[in-house]
């Protein structure tokens, strides 16, 4: 059962910067589209992160703080 929705499409890392200032950069290769790049504060990405392996793992784990919404959604 495929559990991401197809509106996510298919992207690679392409680039992550140094962090600076509390941020870092991340760029992503879309399927189709231009490189996307986006900023996140070192909280979030670390948050991602965390969120990553605990969905890799089979798990539902929850995070520590609303991180859907803390960021805005980059189109």
């Amino acid at each position: 059962m495929l559990r991401i929705p197809k509106v996510y499409k298919p992207s690679s890392v392409r680039v992550v910067t140094s962090t600076s200032e509390g941020f870092v950069g991340i760029g992503f290769d879309v399927e189709g589209e231009d490189t996307v790049r986006v900023r996140l504060s070192v909280e979030d990405a670390v948050g991602l992160g965390h969120l990553i392996r605990s969905h890799s793992d089979g798990s539902s784990g929850m995070p520590r703080r609303d991180v859907s919404s803390s960021s805005p959604v980059v189109e």
